[in-house]
């Protein structure tokens, strides 16, 4: 399991010269809990989301 600080912290990381191994990983499933978190797209979180291989992604969140 990977946490959304883990994956803003990967993507700040990620530059010319290093990069995040989650990157170099052709994923299966890419599941996110709390899906609302990334959302907007706009985090660094969601960015690396958007960036990860993978074949099938599910999002799954609460609604009150």
């Amino acid at each position: 399991m990977i946490r959304y600080a883990d994956l803003a912290s990967d993507l700040r990381l990620h530059g010319p010269r290093r990069h995040s191994a989650l990157l170099h990983v052709d994923w299966w499933r890419v599941c996110l809990d709390e899906a609302q978190v990334v959302a907007s797209g706009l985090s660094g979180a969601a960015r690396m989301a958007s960036f990860l291989a993978r074949r099938h992604s599910w999002c799954l969140t609460v609604r009150p």
